[in-house]
């Protein structure tokens, strides 16, 4: 609150944030969504696979094997792989993850990816899923839909200040069986996953680098012309 105090502008992620800042501060505060740019990548082909990622380092946060626990509960007839790039930054999820890919055939670790491998990764699959209890703006979520990837995600304010609550992708918090009927929705329902398609190419723009670049500058003016503010 005293940082707040003291700034002469404040910068948000995403539009949901806004409710969070004292009424006092408003004046001052800009909403500036992180850009990503779309990458080369040659779609995967003949894998049999309906491929869904996760990109997320495994700690609490990330409530991370959740979508492990999510494809467990799906029906025989699904094809669903889950991929799921991160690093171990919490050291007990070492074994839990060493125990999913032992009994779980439909999950595979890949480990901590490079920045183009993320990209790749995200082009290559059919869906991105995000399963965080918390987030301040998710770049990853920006880097899904630019690269043409719907996302499913938990219903949490740096999620829905991103996709808006509109979007058809969410799910309860920390609820795997909602997970596992929204991932056999997205892979029987042709029509409900080309609506959700559609939703995630409307959103497309709202990431372009252009839209990131004039929420700065507009920021900045509005930092200019504030009473008092410092140069």
């Amino acid at each position: 609150m005293e940082s707040m105090a003291q700034a002469d502008g404040i910068i948000v992620l995403q539009e949901k944030a806004l409710e969070k800042i004292p009424a006092r501060h408003l004046a001052k505060t800009s909403v500036v969504v992180q850009s990503a740019q779309k990458k080369i990548h040659r779609p995967r082909e003949g894998v049999g696979c309906f491929d869904v990622c996760v990109v997320g380092h495994f700690r609490g946060v990330k409530n991370p094997l959740l979508t492990a626990e999510a494809c467990r509960l799906l029906p025989a007839a699904s094809c669903i792989r889950v991929r799921h790039a991160g690093g171990m930054l919490e050291p007990h999820y070492g074994a839990l993850v060493a125990r999913e890919q032992r009994e779980n055939p439909r999950f595979q670790w890949l480990g901590e990816l490079s920045t183009d491998e993320v990209s790749e990764l995200l082009a290559s699959s059919a869906l991105m899923v995000l399963t965080s209890h918390s987030e301040g703006g998710a770049r990853v979520v920006g880097e899904s839909i630019v690269q043409g990837t719907p996302v499913l995600s938990t219903r949490i304010d740096g999620v829905v200040g991103l996709l808006g609550d509109a979007y058809p992708g969410f799910f309860p918090n920390n609820d795997a069986p909602a997970l596992a009927a929204l991932l056999w929705r997205c892979e029987s329902d042709p029509d409900f996953f080309a609506r959700l398609r559609e939703f995630a190419a409307a959103l497309a723009p709202r990431f372009a680098p252009e839209a990131e670049r004039a929420a700065l500058v507009e920021a900045v003016t509005k930092l200019s012309i504030r009473p008092g503010s410092r140069p």
